[in-house]
């Protein structure tokens, strides 16, 4: 079904904290449907999901900010104080986070934000004011630095005036999400803009766009490989649409998707915040995750595999970071 687009995140905890999933499949009465006729439901699974509290709120000052997984899922990388840090964890392991960009350069105006997983082990992220260098930019550094070392690079420089901000200003995005190229992106300044770099003899060149007609939209991220782009709508449904196309097509109410690698399933958290369903992006039998409510799941991220999310939980003292995996 094909319809215009509309207006519309102490110390590691050791234990393991187990979230019995009741796992839907079909389109029922209780989980979200596919947009026209949805298939007949199949017999209900229960499956466990282990939910693993990776970095506590006492640790670390965790910015709610989405955080992402490397392009070979082998870490986790999110946003901590003090001001803006990128940091880096291993899913798997108890080792605690590492720094990867200075957290000496506390001052946000030099923090890095949002980081993006980029092909070949690179890892980028965008900056503000870099000493040196007019403009706002994305930076690239590699999968193995610690504190700044070894020394970022400059990815891609470009104005305010690209984003919709005065020639000479210089602010951090409320969200962006960039391919594994980082040649394709959306984020959020004032108002939200697709980004396009195209290389040119002199350089690469930005073209951007605004997401006119999505004024009242949220939770844009794009696919890795730059094709594709998901959002949340001003009515609370999730749509996704090709990133050179004007024609969205309408998943189900929730909030926060994001593709797995190959871009074939869009994941997202449901009304409730308590649930994960998991979409194909085209035809085919959603998968519901229903989970416990002691753990409310904000900013959610398949991994590259799409066999499990990292995401925040905010309780009254504070944000920890969460994976979480999902049982076929």
């Amino acid at each position: 079904m094909r319809t215009k687009i509309h207006r519309t995140m102490s110390s590691l905890l050791t234990t393991t904290l187990l979230l019995v999933l009741v796992v839907v499949c079909g389109c029922d009465g209780d989980g979200p449907g596919l947009p026209g006729d949805g298939p007949e439901p199949i017999e209900a699974k229960v499956p466990e999901l282990i939910a693993r509290r990776l970095v506590d709120f006492d640790r670390l000052d965790i910015l709610e900010m989405a955080p992402t997984w490397t392009d070979d899922d082998l870490w986790i990388l999110f946003n901590a104080g003090p001001g803006s840090v990128v940091w880096k964890i291993d899913p798997d392991g108890g080792a605690d986070p590492v720094a990867v960009t200075d957290p000496e350069n506390s001052h946000w105006i030099l923090g890095g934000y949002a980081p993006f997983a980029m092909e070949k082990g690179r890892l980028g992220y965008f900056q503000g004011v870099l000493p040196g260098s007019f403009g706002m930019h994305l930076m690239s550094i590699g999968q193995d630095a610690v504190a700044g070392e070894p020394e970022a690079e400059i990815l891609r420089t470009f104005l305010g005036t690209s984003v919709g901000l005065n020639f000479n200003q210089i602010s951090s995005p409320r969200m962006l999400s960039m391919d594994i190229q980082a040649i394709r992106g959306v984020g959020t300044w004032k108002t939200t803009w697709f980004l396009n770099w195209f290389e040119q003899d002199d350089g690469p060149i930005l073209i951007t766009r605004p997401a006119t007609g999505l004024e009242d939209a949220s939770d844009f991220r794009i696919s890795r490989d730059g094709d594709w782009v998901a959002y949340r709508d001003g009515t609370g449904t999730v749509w996704w649409i090709p990133f050179n196309a004007e024609e969205a097509h309408p998943l189900g109410e929730g909030s926060h998707p994001s593709f797995s690698g190959d871009g074939a399933r869009v994941g997202f958290v449901t009304p409730n915040a308590l649930d994960y369903v998991v979409y194909p992006r085209e035809d085919g039998v959603p998968v519901l995750y229903k989970g416990v409510d002691f753990v409310n799941i904000q900013y959610p991220v398949l991994s590259t595999a799409g066999d499990r999310i990292a995401f925040l939980s905010e309780n009254e003292e504070g944000v920890s970071l969460f994976v979480g995996r999902l049982e076929p």
